[in-house]
């Protein structure tokens, strides 16, 4: 699967009432097997989407939030103040 179908995949996932555990485990250690050249393809939106899932979810991945956390880090600059500020606060949940 690509980015954005990943994002929306976890999206989708967190928003089911109950929670579509299952799901967002399938889709974090996809991109937690990743490497960095391939979550470098993620747009910034998509990596913000993935974060925000996880965080309402209350889905706590370490290795995923990890790789997100270094791509934030190095690309920093392609995100803008919204995507910014919604990728620390799923940090901070």
């Amino acid at each position: 699967f690509g980015p954005r179908a990943l994002a929306s995949a976890a999206l989708a996932a967190a928003s089911l009432s109950p929670v579509d555990g299952k799901l967002l485990a399938a889709v974090s250690k996809q991109v937690a097997d990743l490497d960095g050249s391939a979550l470098a393809a993620f747009e910034p939106a998509d990596l913000t989407a993935l974060a925000w899932a996880l965080a309402c979810a209350n889905h706590k991945d370490v290795p995923t939030m990890t790789a997100i956390g270094c791509q934030l880090a190095d690309r920093a600059w392609e995100f803008s103040p919204e995507q910014l500020a919604k990728t620390v606060l799923a940090f901070a949940e």
